[in-house]
C-alpha cells in the first residue's frame, strides 16, 4: 500500500509537530509558526503523507519572490 499525499488540514498539526519533534534538526515550534503562515499564504506547498489514517511524513516550502541570480 501507498501513502496518500494531499494537502494539510489543521486537525493534522498534532502528528506533524510529532513527526518533526522526531526526525527533523530544526527547531520544530519554529515549524508551527512557520506552518501557520504557508498554510494561510501558500496552502499548495504545505503536504501531508497519509498512510493508514496517519500522517508518516509532510513536506512544506514556499514560493519565492526574488529573481534567480543565475542567468536564464
Amino acid at each position: 500500500m501507498h501513502p496518500v499525499i494531499r494537502r494539510y488540514r489543521k486537525n493534522d498539526e498534532v502528528e506533524v509537530l510529532q513527526l518533526s519533534q522526531k526526525y527533523a534538526s530544526w527547531d520544530f515550534t519554529q515549524l508551527k509558526l512557520t506552518s501557520k503562515a504557508s498554510i494561510s499564504s501558500e496552502p499548495d506547498f504545505f503536504l501531508v503523507a497519509e498512510l493508514n489514517q496517519k500522517i508518516v511524513g509532510f513536506v512544506y516550502g514556499h514560493e519565492s519572490k526574488e529573481r534567480s541570480r543565475r542567468s536564464p
